[in-house]
């Protein structure tokens, strides 16, 4: 994936072009795929001096911000969503790949940004949490973060053994010849380099979590049935060390009661049955229900949910399935993974009520010129 240019609209172009020469294809809009897969940048009609960098996740793509992409530039925010390496074309992209890559790649946008801009905020989901937290801890410059189910913390007890693993094999699961276990915009499978470089960002940005308290404004979207975090280790870490009064943590799920937590946490059901929801998932907290993929009557259903054949079939056809996290089951319904928010339109807003707490830093703030705009070669 080409690196080093000297302006966004140069590394959004060389990067389309990447991508379009070197997906593997997986539906028959070629188009749509290249588009989601590639970065992209917003500029607000109406600009208020402030830009933010959106990091997407492990496996993931700038799809992840399509619809809050959207509703922070119609509030006036300079938007931009890159391409982390190794993503976007085929998990076997992700075979040698390291977290510096991904970090080279963060550094060298926020560097762009900083060229036009002082008020700077990154949002980051999942692994773009571990590199924003990072970032932000390392050059002290960061005006706030907003971050989406961050992975500081997963489930899993194998991980610390991923490196030794990834000595003798490459995959512990190969993907297959016809697929290469992909969605539009997400790969299902990654090989074992993603996973120790991914493992390396969540080692890196929960040591700093732990040690130190972050000063400036953060949001937090986490749910309690997430299938991959440890949402219930990360509420009371995050809680203590969110140290900015304008910061927030929204819970979707239930609190145990003998956890104290305080004003910044806002507690949201994620049992919404009259929607057909169990519960979220990990992948719901930044889309729309009306995102024109993954939305509630979106072009595409997440039924590789750890099922059977026959639930699968029944999850792809049926007109009343359900939603939940990875591996919901009822024994009645069939289920899918949840992949939109249904508290989309308040989260935003309660999101922008922190963005908006924050006074710019200076009254002109990085505003681009119609002649300078960013899109000129």
């Amino acid at each position: 994936m080409p690196l080093g240019q000297n302006s966004f609209y140069s590394y959004e172009l060389q990067t389309k072009a990447f991508v379009a020469e070197n997906r593997h294809f997986v539906t028959d809009d070629k188009t749509a795929e290249i588009e989601g897969n590639s970065p992209f940048e917003i500029v607000p009609k109406h600009p208020n001096g402030k830009a933010i960098l959106m990091i997407h996740g492990l496996g993931d793509s700038p799809w992840t911000y399509h619809d809050f992409a959207r509703t922070l530039a119609d509030q006036g925010y300079l938007v931009r969503a890159i391409l982390l390496p190794g993503h976007g074309t085929k998990p076997q992209d992700m075979i040698g790949v390291t977290s510096e890559d991904w970090t080279r790649a963060v550094n060298e946008q926020m560097d762009l940004l900083k060229e036009k801009y002082k008020d700077i905020w990154i949002a980051g989901f999942s692994t773009g949490c571990n590199l924003a937290i990072s970032y932000a801890e390392k050059y002290k410059d960061v005006s706030g973060l907003i971050l989406f189910s961050p992975a500081v913390k997963v489930r899993t007890s194998l991980l610390p053994l991923a490196p030794f693993v990834n000595l003798f094999v490459t995959w512990l699961r190969k993907p297959d010849e016809t697929t290469y276990n992909m969605g539009p915009f997400k790969y299902n499978n990654v090989p074992l380099d993603a996973i120790v470089a991914f493992k390396h960002t969540m080692d890196d940005a929960d040591a700093l979590l732990k040690e130190k308290k972050l000063d400036i404004p953060v949001v937090v979207m986490m749910t309690e049935h997430d299938s991959v975090v440890d949402t219930q280790d990360l509420l009371p870490l995050f809680d203590r060390q969110l140290a900015n009064p304008a910061s927030k943590i929204i819970w979707y799920g239930s609190v145990p009661k003998d956890l104290k937590l305080s004003e910044k946490v806002i507690v949201k059901t994620d049992y919404l049955p009259e929607e057909r929801i169990k519960s979220f998932a990990h992948m719901s907290m930044s889309y729309s229900p009306d995102n024109p993929w993954y939305g509630a009557n979106g072009k595409y259903r997440f039924c590789r949910n750890s099922m059977s054949a026959e639930d699968i079939k029944k999850c792809r056809e049926s007109k009343e399935v359900w939603y939940g996290a990875w591996g919901t089951h009822d024994g009645t319904h069939p289920f899918a993974r949840l992949t939109f928010n249904p508290y989309y339109n308040w989260q935003a807003a309660e999101i922008l009520k922190v963005l908006s707490s924050v006074p710019s830093k200076t009254a002109d703030s990085g505003i681009i010129k119609p002649s300078e705009s960013s899109r000129e070669p």
